[in-house]
């Protein structure tokens, strides 16, 4: 085996770019995202789709095992962190940066289809998660900012709260 991120679930095995399958073993696909390469991979919550996120964070790619549809997100933030599942898996968040600017993307993943994107007030967008209740979504600046910066609704794309931690007792709400 070459070199790579293996990544599994129940039924399948992904290693960076070949997916094979344990329940048909002779059933295999190849995820090929060409010269922009492979840095990172992972299941979709699921297990019907990998999500691939190209080098140098070009895209991020969601594959379908079932067919041979794939959708791209151009310009993910991160390879490996700046997206987040909600509980029920039925929507994804997507942190990505164009033109110098941190944007969330909201993804239906029934379709794949993103459903809105938004601004986010960060300098440097560190990463971001679903609150538990699934109803709103956390983004945090990074360390230099020191700001939990945007608690958005999921339903309006809008900022809720907004805050800055100006030392480990205090924190001022803008």
């Amino acid at each position: 085996m070459s070199s790579g991120r293996l990544i599994q679930n129940t039924f399948f095995v992904v290693f960076i770019s070949v997916q094979l399958s344990i329940s048909k073993s002779d059933w295999t696909c190849k995820i090929d995202e060409g010269v922009a390469g492979i840095s990172h991979a992972r299941w979709s919550p699921d297990s019907r789709h990998i999500i691939t996120t190209s080098d140098f964070q070009l895209r991020l790619t969601v594959w379908s095992l079932v067919n041979t549809a794939c959708v791209h997100v151009q310009w993910p933030k991160h390879a490996s962190k700046g997206v987040s599942f909600t509980k029920d898996g039925k929507f994804a968040a997507i942190a990505t940066r164009k033109d110098c600017k941190d944007y969330v993307n909201l993804l239906a993943c029934h379709s794949w289809e993103i459903m809105g994107t938004f601004a986010v007030d960060t300098i440097e967008l560190s990463d971001l998660e679903w609150c538990p209740n699934d109803g709103t979504i956390v983004a945090w600046d990074c360390p230099l900012e020191y700001k939990v910066c945007n608690i958005v609704s999921s339903c309006s794309a809008s900022c809720l709260i907004l805050y800055k931690f100006l030392s480990e007792t205090m924190c001022k709400f803008l």
